[in-house]
């Protein structure tokens, strides 16, 4: 009888692509501090947790982050460029 394999495969990432927190609060020029603050209130992503007390990110995480940021600064400056024209 042939048995049948349920579990995927594990993705295995180079430990090399994680980033930790100094490291991602480095890249983006803010504080430890600043970047706790920014996760524990939902403003960046939530890092991947490997055991109890190793956190971090890959690069894609921080990417897409940025990458939305910049739309909604973006965003934002296309709506005051409209109220200002708007303005009599």
């Amino acid at each position: 009888m042939a048995t049948v394999e349920t579990e995927k495969p594990l993705k295995l990432v180079d430990v090399s692509l994680l980033l930790d927190a100094e490291e991602v609060a480095q890249k983006l020029s803010i504080s430890l501090g600043t970047l706790e603050t920014m996760i524990r209130t939902g403003r960046f992503p939530r890092p991947l947790r490997i055991g109890k007390r190793i956190r971090r990110w890959t690069h894609q995480q921080i990417a897409d982050w940025v990458a939305k940021m910049e739309d909604q600064a973006r965003q934002e400056d296309r709506l005051e460029r409209r109220r200002r024209r708007a303005r009599p």
